[in-house]
């Protein structure tokens, strides 16, 4: 074996292939994109965190009534927490929780009957702690676990005030059965797992959406790129029908394939949530309380519909647009490989952020365009609340989508896309000859 013309010949493939944009651009775009991903979920996580401990503001609902229950409410009060006292008056755990969380509370703690017996006797107190959640995500409930903490430490104190404690009793000294209501559901859920169900949709359905809003991106690119290379573009445009026509029509065709394969996407994620919510509904001691909330409203399923369908449109649009102005496939995976963190950066933000992150601004933004406006209305419409200005945020993603398939329809000429192509190619060049 020639091992110096093995060398050589080695080199020269890797000094063709290092000098060409088209090769380096997708290392570099990884480089950059998972630091910045890294950066965007420790930045919500933070925000989470810092909300977790900032919990302070707990309801107490004292079904005792008893000189022990009004004591553990002063114990909170000494231990930073801001107790506010709710009136029963026999209302069940929903009606509480709503009332808690209409005044500002963020864990509700429901002490039950019996709670001064069960201390003097020596037996771990009944307790229920519900987590007043205000929206679903990654870290939506965190903030009980510093009252908990609390309410074990007082129940610690009192039995310790007897003899004969065992040491069962002492690391585990109150029987605090924890749950979570999500306020802008009206959903009680009986554990904490169950809201695991409903996070994982809230996490992973948006970066779905935002994936196959990108295949649609690069299939409508890689097909108009086709075209290019195969020289069939130059003899549709001298068709005898108008640029807007021929370009609706490419729009048609690529927008049904995207459907059907939207469509299989959709059964996929049907059936995952499905087997994921029998999971925790299995595990649950009262099965019949266990389902989980994530059905949509029958307007909420309209607007995401909707939503979704002038996303995938505009996708293809600007696909079209990346293809029509390569001169081939790899020119057009290229450019389309920056394009698509348009669409991938917000959607892990969306996914991991709560809204206190985003902000009224950056949650406005995100509605308006086209390419997130789907991806933010899943995540609210699982794990909250679509905004009142919904329908106006439809109709600005409505206006995008036309205005840019009307732009595309103006570039659709023979002389002005050899002229930008031309340019693109050209610009690709230089690159290749600065890196050489």
């Amino acid at each position: 074996m020639n091992f110096e013309a093995l060398k050589a010949l080695a080199a020269k493939e890797f000094k063709d292939l290092i000098r060409d944009p088209r090769i380096v651009v997708p290392f570099v775009l990884s480089a950059i994109v998972m630091p910045v991903i890294g950066l965007l979920i420790a930045s919500t996580m933070q925000v989470a965190v810092r909300q977790a401990v900032e919990t302070r503001a707990v309801a107490v609902a004292d079904l005792d009534r008893s000189n022990a229950s009004r004591q553990l409410a002063r114990w909170l009060e000494g231990k930073g927490f801001s107790v506010a006292l709710l009136e029963t008056n026999g209302a069940g755990e929903a009606e509480l929780a709503r009332e808690a969380a209409g005044r500002g509370a963020q864990v509700l703690l429901v002490v039950e009957p019996g709670f001064e017996q069960a201390l003097r006797s020596g037996a771990k107190p009944k307790l229920k702690l519900i987590a007043l959640v205000k929206e679903v995500g990654a870290f939506g409930a965190l903030g009980g676990a510093a009252v908990a903490g609390a309410v074990r430490e007082f129940a610690a104190s009192k039995l310790l005030e007897g003899s004969g404690i065992s040491y069962d009793l002492v690391r585990d000294p109150a029987e605090l059965q924890e749950m979570v209501y999500v306020i802008p559901k009206s959903a009680l859920l009986p554990s904490p797992t169950l809201l695991v169900g409903l996070s994982m949709a809230v996490i992973l359905i948006p970066i779905i959406l935002a994936s196959v809003a990108l295949v649609v991106m690069q299939m409508s690119a890689t097909a108009m790129a086709v075209e290019n290379e195969e020289r069939t573009l130059e003899t549709l445009l001298t068709l005898p029908v108008s640029r807007f026509e021929m370009l609706l029509s490419k729009l048609l065709g690529m927008f049904a394939v995207s459907l059907i394969g939207t469509a299989f996407e959709m059964v996929g994620i049907f059936l995952y949530f499905y087997l994921l919510a029998s999971i925790p509904a299995a595990l649950a001691p009262q099965p019949e309380r266990a389902a989980l909330p994530i059905a949509l409203s029958p307007s909420d399923a309209a607007f995401l519909a909707a939503s979704l369908l002038l996303s995938l449109f505009f996708m293809a649009a600007l696909g079209l647009i990346v293809g029509a102005l390569s001169r081939d496939v790899r020119i057009a995976n290229t450019v389309a490989g920056p394009l698509s963190m348009i669409v991938y950066l917000p959607a892990m933000l969306i996914a991991f952020a709560p809204s206190e992150a985003l902000g009224p601004l950056g949650r406005a933004l995100l509605y308006a365009l086209p390419a997130t406006q789907p991806v933010i209305a899943a995540k609210d419409a699982i794990g909250s609340s679509l905004p009142a200005a919904a329908p106006a945020y439809l109709a600005l993603s409505l206006a995008a989508t036309v205005a840019l398939v009307y732009a595309a329809s103006k570039l659709f000429s023979l002389e002005l896309l050899s002229e930008l192509q031309h340019k693109l190619s050209a610009l690709a060049r230089r690159g290749k000859g600065g890196g050489g």
